[in-house]
């Protein structure tokens, strides 16, 4: 199950859902999303990057993805958008 929105319907997202998943819907690359992690405090999260090649780097928000409304949001890895043919 995938909606679309913008970048504050993907924070709640990522940090209230379970397991949750966001992307940008033109990004490249299989199976690339973001996903939060918890820190210990609630100040020390952080949101990290899946990468097309499967490494976890940390993510920071462009200007465009600030602004963009075609964040899609989706639960687990599995469900995670592929790409189109």
């Amino acid at each position: 199950m995938k909606h679309e929105g913008g970048i504050g319907e993907m924070v709640e997202h990522i940090t209230e859902a379970y397991r949750g998943r966001a992307r940008r819907s033109g990004w490249n690359g299989k199976d690339t999303f973001l996903y939060y992690c918890p820190g210990v405090n609630s100040e020390d999260g952080f949101v990290m990057l899946r990468t097309a090649a499967g490494s976890y780097i940390p993510w920071s928000c462009s200007q465009a993805d600030l602004l963009a409304e075609d964040w899609e949001m989706f639960i687990g890895h599995q469900d995670a958008p592929r790409e189109k043919p």
